[in-house]
């Protein structure tokens, strides 16, 4: 019992404290883990009513592509070449001085014989006068010594001579007509010696007195006579000289063409032998390049070329080979060539540059295709593969054998047959057996079915 008397405070009942079972925890994750595997399920394989999953559909790869034609190819090599004109002069000054007429020539046309400049010549003028009168002097000399020296009157000697002469002719004449007499019976045989024998006397005479002339005129000293004659030819040479002289006092153009450039002016002082202007004939062109010796060896002179100026883009010209050298550089192996060009428009400068282009090889029947559609095995192999597109628009890999190379064509040697289609854009790492879509732009021949 219970001394409910004396009684002591008690402590309170103490209970445990509920806990949350460890397992419960768990339980939690394995839910939320669950529900999270549901939902993947859901979008990976659909409803959970579905009995199948959906089967992935294969990729279709959009292609543009080419059909595979016969027809003619050519290959073209190319090399710069620099335009010069024709016909190029640099014309000097042959005397030298003040230039007292020259105008603006610098891209004037001139012709041939035009006068480019002139040059003071006053001083030559004097001196060509002055060895006019030299030669006149000299030869007055020579007749003087002739004429001084002779032992008869020289107008008496004439005389004679024309005297003798005129007694020939009378002779002659008068013998005729006896010869004519006689042969008819008029005049006796003694009467026609008569005439003969005059005859014969009148040309003894007449010889007599041209002996005579001719001695009057070897009667003179030799010796003065060949230093008189020494002295005209002297005269007559110096007077020739400054004639020259005067000629390059004016400087002519030697042929028709264009003053490229100018290097004096009028009242400039010069030297003989400077520069005055450089001509050029511009009305034909020649482009002066040079191609291998492999290439060079497969020229003609007149082959034709095309001709693309650097200063005019776009522009095609034609023009033919007119010169091939015989010689081979050693440090490039290169030969020069030329190709003639016409520029009678004027339109070429000289010195522009130019690509030259001349056939190389050329087959008459191949089998080409677009370069795109070729994926070489090297930028230098003639080895490749396309990508073939069957009539079910499944695309298949194939080797192929590269021959003639010509701007956007390659010709197939091996390897393709025509009209095969091939991918030209869209097939860089296609699978071999890829579906494929052509392209509405991507038609070019006929595309499979």
């Amino acid at each position: 019992m219970t001394d409910q008397g004396n009684t002591t405070p008690t402590e309170p009942d103490l209970q445990p404290e509920p806990r949350t079972p460890r397992f419960g925890r768990r339980a939690i994750l394995v839910a939320v883990g669950l529900l999270g595997i549901v939902v993947a399920s859901f979008f990976l394989f659909g409803r959970p009513g579905d009995s199948t999953p959906a089967s992935p559909v294969p990729p279709v790869v959009r292609v543009d592509v080419a059909k595979a034609t016969v027809q003619s190819i050519e290959s073209y090599v190319e090399a710069l070449g620099t335009m010069s004109p024709r016909s190029q002069a640099t014309i000097g000054a042959k005397l030298g001085g003040q230039i007292t007429k020259m105008p603006l020539l610098k891209n004037q046309p001139v012709r041939q014989g035009d006068v480019i400049a002139m040059f003071q010549s006053s001083d030559l003028l004097a001196q060509r006068d002055e060895s006019a009168a030299l030669v006149e002097q000299a030869r007055i000399n020579l007749q003087t010594l002739l004429t001084a020296t002779i032992p008869q009157n020289a107008a008496s000697q004439e005389k004679l001579r024309l005297d003798a002469r005129a007694n020939v002719a009378n002779a002659l004449a008068l013998a005729s007509r006896r010869r004519e007499l006689f042969a008819q019976g008029g005049i006796s045989k003694k009467d026609l010696d008569a005439s003969e024998l005059a005859l014969t006397l009148a040309q003894d005479d007449l010889r007599l007195t041209e002996t005579n002339l001719a001695l009057r005129v070897s009667a003179v000293d030799p010796n003065q006579r060949a230093l008189l004659e020494q002295q005209i030819k002297q005269a007559e040479q110096r007077l020739k000289q400054l004639e020259i002289q005067l000629g390059y006092a004016q400087v002519r153009a030697p042929f028709r063409g264009v003053v490229t450039d100018q290097f004096q002016f009028e009242g400039d002082f010069v030297a003989a032998g400077a520069r005055l202007v450089i001509l050029a004939d511009l009305t034909e062109i020649i482009v002066k390049t040079a191609f291998a010796d492999t290439v060079a060896a497969r020229l003609h002179v007149g082959d034709s070329v095309q001709v693309f100026p650097a200063d005019q883009p776009g522009q095609q010209l034609s023009g033919e080979v007119s010169l091939i050298s015989n010689s081979v550089d050693p440090a490039n192996r290169t030969v020069e060539t030329w190709v003639r060009l016409s520029n009678a428009d004027g339109r070429l400068r000289s010195g522009a540059s130019a690509r030259v282009r001349v056939a190389d090889q050329r087959v008459g029947q191949a089998i080409v295709i677009p370069v795109p559609a070729v994926t070489l095995d090297a930028s230098t192999s003639n080895a490749g593969t396309v990508m073939v597109v069957d009539s079910k628009s499944v695309a298949h890999e194939r080797k192929v054998t590269i021959g003639v190379r010509s701007g956007g064509l390659f010709e197939i040697v091996a390897g393709l047959k025509a009209e095969e289609v091939v991918v030209t854009n869209g097939g860089y790492s296609l699978q071999d057996g890829t579906q494929v879509q052509v392209t509405a732009k991507g038609r070019t021949g006929a595309a499979p079915k």
